[in-house]
């Protein structure tokens, strides 16, 4: 087929190339598949859009979806001192997917907040 057909696609799959899996060719292959599974989370429930008016594409199946990376801890996460005991999730936007501090901690707010989608039943 053609890549203009499905552009969208084809634009995850060059980001995921060129912003990650270039950059760890030398690591093992499990390693590897947890970063691809990490990216794609973070792909569809972080990074905002333009196409969809700088939202995600979560925040587009369930609008009042949390973004990991602008969604601040809540009052259980501040400590007595009030300063919190997680660095904040804000992020400079739009998130960039490449490898750098911003990513484990977006990555394990991502963790956190995926476990509430919806999973599609396998037919």
């Amino acid at each position: 087929g053609n890549p203009l057909h499905n552009a969208m696609a084809e634009r995850l799959n060059g980001i995921i190339k060129n912003d990650w899996l270039y950059n760890f060719e030398d690591k093992p292959i499990e390693e590897v598949r947890e970063i691809l599974s990490q990216t794609i989370a973070l792909y569809n429930t972080a990074r905002p859009h333009r196409a969809l008016n700088k939202k995600t594409p979560m925040q587009m199946l369930i609008p009042d979806y949390p973004n990991p990376l602008t969604t601040q801890p809540s009052k259980k996460q501040i400590s007595k001192n009030n300063s919190p005991k997680a660095p904040s999730l804000k992020a400079p936007s739009p998130c960039r997917l490449t490898p750098n501090k911003e990513l484990s901690l977006c990555t394990s707010a991502v963790k956190t907040t995926t476990s509430r989608v919806p999973q599609q039943e396998q037919n």
